[in-house]
């Protein structure tokens, strides 16, 4: 990030969107939570933050399964629960980051063009930089 604040001198406000909270999606998610939590907890990132955190959107209308147990970061008292808001709910409380949910399948670019949404800032200070995340593991009709 110093090589793009070194020409730009905006401080990046990072937006999360993670479709896919399966196999690969979960683990990635809870990987990203730590990471986040990490940098923010750094030493004087308060005083001089490298960026701010928008939020972080799980996506994803799968409900967890008993056979999702082996694999994935659920536990039994998931199961029948939106995977998205087992894991915003672990992991946002947790690491004490931002998380949204978003219990629905992405059928249509409108419906990904709303959740990518550009939050109010002010452009003369802050460079939005939305991340798109894709962890499907399969995909529905």
């Amino acid at each position: 990030m110093n090589s793009l604040m070194y020409k730009d001198h905006r401080i990046p406000l990072l937006q999360f969107t993670i479709i896919g909270v399966g196999a690969n999606g979960s683990h990635f998610f809870r990987s990203l939570c730590q990471d986040l939590r990490t940098h923010l907890n750094r030493p004087g990132f308060d005083k001089a933050p490298s960026f701010k955190l928008g939020h972080i959107m799980l996506v994803d209308g799968d409900v967890c399964e008993s056979k999702n147990l082996a694999n994935q970061v659920f536990d039994k008292d998931d199961v029948g629960e939106h995977k998205v808001i087992a894991l915003a709910e672990r992991y946002g409380e947790h690491y004490d980051l931002p998380i949204l949910r978003y219990p629905e399948y992405v059928r249509d670019i409108d419906t990904l063009n709303n959740l990518m949404g550009v939050p109010e800032h002010n452009p003369k200070t802050t460079m939005f930089m939305p991340v798109l995340i894709g962890m499907i593991d399969n995909v529905r009709p």
